[in-house]
């Protein structure tokens, strides 16, 4: 009895025990960090198609360039396919993790983590690369 007591205790939203003002922080800082992240993502992806066009890093790192490149493909363009490409990510890992959550559950951890690896994370990796590789069609 006296364990449940203490579990109702932590695990009470009425609890003190952590200040509100620190999930306050928690949430500003995760969304701060989420949009940095999408940011940076995106700078990725079109220095990743100048680097694949021209074979020079310096090309690939041109901060004056990926925005001319992103300007060349189209701001709605850009974004839509920026958003699908997310969105598509989320559904596939989200299959593919349910599929390795299954397995582990039949006691074969390792099993599931090499299918996503293999089956899963390689797919989206090429479907990264092909929606990459079509905007940058895009923007000659």
């Amino acid at each position: 009895m006296l364990a449940f007591q203490s579990f109702d205790v932590i695990g009470s939203m009425n609890s003190n025990l952590i200040p509100q003002q620190y999930f306050a922080a928690l949430n500003l800082s995760i969304t701060i960090n989420l949009i940095i992240t999408l940011i940076f993502n995106a700078f990725f992806m079109i220095g990743t198609l100048r680097l694949a066009k021209s074979g020079s890093i310096i090309q690939g790192i041109h901060l004056g360039e990926i925005f001319e490149t992103m300007l060349n493909i189209g701001g709605a363009k850009f974004i839509g396919a920026y958003v699908s490409i997310i969105i598509i990510n989320l559904v596939i890992a989200t299959i593919g993790g349910a599929i390795m959550f299954y397995i582990a559950n039949l006691n074969f951890p390792a099993i599931g983590i090499i299918i996503y690896a293999f089956i899963f994370a390689t797919f989206i990796s090429l479907f990264d690369f092909r929606m990459i590789g079509l905007l940058g069609r895009e923007s000659e």
